[in-house]
């Protein structure tokens, strides 16, 4: 499946951060990802760009979704994949 751009904003003791790591890859879909405990100009651009404070944020296109929603995440990919009529 082709999605717009994916970004992953993560830290290393993020739990939650590391499931959306794991679904994303288990569905095959790519994705980048940027640790902000490691990355400090990623951290900037969480913060700045994507006006974020927590980890897990999911950047899927021009949306944003901000911690933990897998639901959210996986219907937001369901509709990027969705056919247009």
């Amino acid at each position: 499946m082709t999605y717009k751009r994916i970004i992953l904003f993560s830290q290393d003791s993020c739990s939650s951060s590391k499931i959306i790591r794991e679904f994303l890859s288990f569905e095959n879909i790519l994705f980048e990802e940027y640790n902000i405990t490691k990355d400090y100009k990623a951290r900037e651009t969480m913060i700045k760009e994507y006006k974020s404070y927590t980890t897990p944020t999911v950047v899927v296109g021009e949306k944003v979704i901000r911690g933990f929603q897998l639901d959210l995440l996986e219907a937001l990919l369901k509709e990027e994949n969705a056919p247009s009529h």
